[in-house]
């Protein structure tokens, strides 16, 4: 029984062995396997890019200004003040002539106004090429000289001396003061010259001792920047300027010696304080030569 049992034993070992191999113990090998995180691939996500819009720029309409008809213009204007406006340069000479060819459009008198401030294309489109004009040779100190002499208040002399109060050549708004050669003992005559226009006309009137005041610089020690009203209530002026015609003769002397200033000239025709003196004494003084009342001696 022990025999038996020992070789079922034997027998079983045995079997044993064999469903192993060569001896050693048994393994099992899993499959590879595949993390589905390395499988899957990453898309990237697709973008869409919006392009900016731009508005397309915008224009302001100017508004447009309507010039006034020349027709329908203020009287007294210079040319510095329509130029800025826009009038072209035909409708600047249009509005000239239309006040009647004032000098004070035309500073240098020579029948083209308003010429310095446009363009010179434009001044000769107009007037053509060459320009028209009406200019006439300077006055000479000697023309006034010889004007002096032919009038002086006073015989006996040979020549009349003058000297320009300034520097420059002479024209309208020129001073000058004319002096006798020879100079005759005691007291003379001194001549006060003003050059009325460009064209050679001169209003003479006596100063010196018996006129004081009109002397060029005594005239300039009334001080500056009066007006009409305001120089012709100075005493000198009361005391010296007797005669209207000299008292306008004066106010016209320190209209010249100030610079000729617009506050004088209040309608800027040219001839300052003319409203607050009588017409005929006015003219008188414009029409040039000696201003002459009796009143030399």
């Amino acid at each position: 029984m022990r025999k038996a049992l020992s070789l079922i034993a034997v027998l079983a070992l045995a079997a044993s062995a064999c469903g192993n191999g060569d001896g050693g113990s048994a393994t099992t090998t899993a499959a590879p396997s595949t993390t589905a995180a390395e499988a899957a691939t990453t898309a990237t996500p697709a973008t869409t890019t919006i392009a900016p819009t731009t508005a397309a720029p915008t224009t302001t309409a100017m508004p447009t200004t309507t010039l006034a008809a020349v027709s329908d213009l203020e009287a007294g204007l210079f040319c510095r003040d329509l130029e800025p406006l826009g009038y072209s340069y035909s409708e600047v000479v249009a509005y000239w002539v239309s006040e009647g060819s004032p000098d004070r459009m035309d500073e240098d008198r020579n029948g083209i106004p308003c010429e310095t401030l446009y363009p010179a294309a434009d001044v000769l489109a107009f007037w053509g090429d060459p320009l028209p004009t009406t200019t006439k040779p300077p006055l000479t100190l000697a023309q006034v000289e010889a004007a002096a002499f032919d009038i002086w208040p006073e015989s006996g002399l040979s020549r009349a001396l003058c000297t320009a109060d300034g520097a420059g050549a002479l024209g309208a708004g020129s001073v000058l003061t004319c002096r006798p050669e020879p100079v005759p003992e005691g007291d003379h005559a001194i001549l006060t010259a003003l050059v009325l226009d460009d064209d050679g006309k001169v209003a003479f009137a006596e100063a010196g001792v018996r006129y004081v005041v009109l002397d060029p610089e005594t005239m300039r020690g009334q001080g500056a920047g009066l007006l009409c009203a305001e120089i012709i209530e100075k005493d000198s002026f009361k005391m010296d300027l007797i005669h209207p015609e000299y008292a306008y003769f004066g106010a016209l002397l320190y209209w010249f010696v100030e610079g000729r200033p617009d506050r004088m000239d209040a309608d800027g025709n040219g001839i300052p304080c003319e409203t607050i003196f009588p017409a005929s004494d006015v003219q008188a003084v414009w029409a040039g030569g000696l201003i002459d009342k009796g009143l030399s001696g």
